[in-house]
């Protein structure tokens, strides 16, 4: 995966996580948690190193 798409991927989860619970609903995401539903599956975890 290209740098700027983690780059951005990663601006997501961060833009989701500080969203209000009511907004979480209404995107169907759970309260607490739930960046992986958005982004899972793309092979981007918090602790591995960019590719190129």
């Amino acid at each position: 995966m290209h740098q700027s798409m983690v780059d951005e991927a990663r601006n997501a989860l961060a833009m989701i996580a500080v969203k209000t619970p009511e907004k979480r609903r209404a995107m169907g995401l759970p309260d607490v948690g739930g960046e992986r539903v958005v982004c899972g599956g793309i092979g981007l975890d918090e602790d591995e190193p960019p590719t190129d």
